[in-house]
């Protein structure tokens, strides 16, 4: 029986960036590229993965003529950096700048659902195997079942420990059942109201909209879509982003289309080159209040500069 064990060793990576290894469209040969690459760097608490020889890459079983052209095409495409003098490698953790698509089948909305089943609670349980894992490692590496919240799967790891640099987090103050309890505490509290409880006061709204599946995400890729002609998909920080600014404007439904629509318009000068924002400006950047008040009217262009499929992760 295989000795699956945490002690033994395991690669920290962050949710939202594994999972675009499964939603992108890679080929079987760049997953097993970048599955060893991770595991070198990240798997070894390293940013970088040495292959020296370069043609240790068959251990992944990529044939050595295929070697280079899929490394060089996975950096043209920004997934990858690569240093082929120093044969390092390594995995650009910024996958807003990605240049792969999202595969054909992927389906934002089943994606979303499946994630809200999952996190589900009640389901904490399956998180350990006992055939596999012992009492005593339960109870000195992973938080007891009371303390396990829905949707804080990235927080299971020490955040002190994170030192393979895949996460953007700043570290914890506090032990990290304090930590998750405190992030528990959050999460039930920060979320939406339902806009039918509108007319009642602060204290009486409700917070119960799901911020995996709300009308405001749906409403702002469809707007998104109709204008610039090209799917739309949102990180979780965007996504999450929207549910707090429509907590904090209890309006904003309707603001949406005149949102989208302006800032499809907006451009700025990169050494004389024209170009647009991307959906981290928008959201995550916090621009979306400036677009709407006018503090970028003065970089409104008539003419909308429309880019690449999918680029909507773009800066």
């Amino acid at each position: 029986m295989a000795n699956v064990q945490l002690k033994n060793g395991y690669t920290k990576i962050v949710n939202n960036l594994l999972e675009q290894f499964f939603i992108r469209d890679f080929s079987p040969i760049q997953l097993r590229i970048l599955l060893m690459l991770i595991r070198f760097s990240y798997g070894c608490n390293k940013k970088t993965a040495k292959i020296k020889p370069q043609n240790l890459f068959n251990t992944a079983y990529v044939y050595e003529g295929d070697i280079k052209r899929e490394l060089k095409h996975l950096e043209r495409n920004k997934v990858i950096t690569c240093n082929f003098e120093n044969k390092t490698f390594a995995l650009n953790k910024n996958f807003d700048e990605w240049k792969i698509s999202f595969h054909k089948l992927f389906d934002e909305e089943k994606f979303a659902k499946l994630l809200h089943i999952n996190l589900s609670c009640g389901l904490s349980e399956n998180l350990v195997d006992n055939e596999e894992t012992e009492e005593t490692e339960n109870e000195t590496l992973l938080p007891s079942k009371e303390n396990l919240s829905c949707g804080l799967s990235e927080n299971l790891v020490d955040n002190e420990e994170m030192k393979a640099g895949n996460t953007d987090a700043e570290s914890n103050s506090g032990t990290p059942k304090e930590s998750i309890n405190k992030e528990k505490e959050n999460n039930n509290n920060k979320y939406i109201y339902n806009p039918d409880d509108s007319l009642k006061t602060t204290k009486e709204k409700i917070f119960k909209i799901d911020p995996y599946i709300n009308p405001y995400k749906k409403i702002f890729t469809e707007e998104y879509e109709k204008i610039f002609k090209r799917d739309c998909f949102l990180n979780n920080a965007q996504h999450l982003k929207l549910v707090e600014i429509a907590a904090e404007i209890p309006n904003f439904k309707e603001l949406i289309p005149t949102l989208v629509l302006k800032f499809s318009k907006i451009t700025f000068d990169f050494d004389g080159v024209k170009k647009q924002p991307g959906l981290r400006w928008l959201l995550e950047d916090g621009n979306w209040a400036g677009v709407l008040s006018g503090e970028f009217d003065s970089n409104i262009e008539d003419t909308q500069i429309k880019g690449n499929k999918d680029d909507g992760y773009s800066y």
